[in-house]
């Protein structure tokens, strides 16, 4: 069957697919709004590979990852999956991308931080669709874009206004527990101190009941 035709029932098939034009394949994928295929994330995958051996090859210049790093949190804060940016990218794979957002590497290519600030800039106002990705960027404190001034994201000794609430929320919320589990270790001691008096009063009661009786 020719390719570039819908088969049956199988998926559509695409003119670059299992062909070595690297990420083409998955472009196009994504801009079709169909899932990429197998050949073509191996293709991108590939790619990306070849990408970063002719970046070493040349010369280019390695930056700061933490504006990478904050700007894929972001999108993830929203909504917005690895593999999804991934595929914005330009089908990078989902491990890159995860990487790229852990704290693995403190540098990155140039070409990487401005691939992934304009993935950013167009994505950021647009929430994403998976509660996973927003659950675990919850779990993880990944601020979303809304937090992040722009002109600072860049910056390895800005820390925004809503990450220095949260922090002081949370050493409020610690010394609160503190407090109260403080409070509950005095009242259970009150409590055997109470017992104790108590027992050591009946004690010395028995005691002068067993004098007089002798007497």
């Amino acid at each position: 069957m020719p390719r570039g035709v819908k088969s049956e029932p199988g998926p559509m098939r695409y003119d670059v697919c299992r062909s070595p034009r690297g990420r083409a394949g998955a472009e196009r994928h994504r801009k079709d709004g169909t899932p990429s295929c197998q050949p073509c994330r191996d293709a991108a995958s590939k790619a990306h590979q070849l990408y970063k051996l002719r970046c070493m090859r040349q010369g280019e210049q390695l930056v700061s990852s933490i504006g990478t790093r904050r700007r894929l949190r972001a999108l993830a804060a929203i909504g917005w999956t690895f593999g999804e940016i991934g595929t914005e990218l330009g089908g990078w794979n989902h491990t890159t991308v995860q990487k790229l957002a852990s704290e693995r590497s403190d540098q990155c290519w140039l070409s990487t931080v401005q691939a992934v600030r304009g993935v950013y800039d167009r994505l950021s106002m647009t929430p994403g669709c998976s509660a996973y990705a927003r659950n675990r960027a919850a779990r993880q404190g990944w601020l979303p874009p809304l937090a992040w001034d722009d002109e600072m994201i860049e910056d390895p000794d800005y820390v925004p206004l809503e990450q220095v609430m949260r922090d002081w929320e949370q050493a409020l919320t610690e010394d609160r527990a503190w407090e109260a589990r403080h409070k509950k270790r005095l009242a259970r001691q009150r409590k055997a101190a109470e017992r104790d008096s108590e027992f050591l009063a009946r004690q010395r009661e028995r005691e002068q009941t067993a004098r007089e009786s002798a007497a």
